[in-house]
């Protein structure tokens, strides 16, 4: 018998995107988008009811600090990372980062960047652009090896963008102001469609309640 073995050469295109954790190491969870039911089951009485997160907006108490970190595709080059600087080894690749807030670019040139969000409440874009070179002599290797050329193996780009709202602390929230502010943090937006209706609708009532009496007393 014989076998033959072959192997496959692809050149892909670089990826990037912005992985998130909080001063404890938690990953910070997506706002919730809404609520969806398996309605494949056809047993109604085991509904499982799950909560569709966003994968691109995010929350966090103002005045925390984030720790954001680009992971990289493929996989491989978050390992061997050169930063903005010549290769020191001519197998390894150079990577340059830059990072931006709000457009505002920031200190850190590496894979990891430490934000102290500010207290005020808002919109925050956070934003990691990418350039991924490969060393002279392993673009040679590639194209004597493999058949690539030095165009396939040229610099290539890639950048991620997250939203990060700013909300206030519950500690800052108190007495009836604090629970309609929970309220509106944590209930789906139908129910506070729902509840704006039903505050309407009991004004107007109230309006033409009061407009009547008014007109009965005269």
């Amino acid at each position: 018998d014989s076998y033959t073995m072959s192997r496959d050469f692809e050149i892909v295109d670089l990826g990037v995107g912005i992985a998130a954790v909080d001063e404890d190491g938690a990953t910070l969870d997506g706002v919730v988008l809404g609520y969806y039911e398996n309605i494949d089951d056809g047993d109604d009485d085991d509904v499982v009811v799950t909560e569709k997160k966003s994968n691109t907006t995010f929350e966090v108490v103002g005045g925390s600090t984030i720790t954001f970190t680009a992971d990289l595709f493929p996989g491989f080059l978050n390992d061997n990372e050169i930063v903005a600087g010549e290769c020191v080894d001519e197998t390894e690749q150079e990577l340059v980062y830059e990072w931006t807030v709000d457009g505002v670019v920031q200190d850190s040139m590496t894979s990891e960047m430490i934000y102290a969000f500010p207290t005020d409440v808002g919109d925050v874009d956070v934003t990691v652009d990418i350039i991924s070179s490969m060393c002279l002599e392993d673009r040679k290797v590639h194209n004597d090896v493999y058949g690539a050329t030095l165009f396939d193996t040229s610099s290539k780009k890639a950048n991620d963008t997250i939203q990060i709202k700013v909300v206030d602390s519950d500690i800052t929230h108190n007495g009836i102001k604090g629970f309609f502010a929970s309220t509106a943090h944590n209930a789906p937006e139908y129910l506070i469609f729902l509840l704006k209706m039903t505050l309407i609708v009991g004004l107007m009532l109230f309006v033409t309640s009061f407009t009547l009496g008014i007109g009965v007393r005269e």
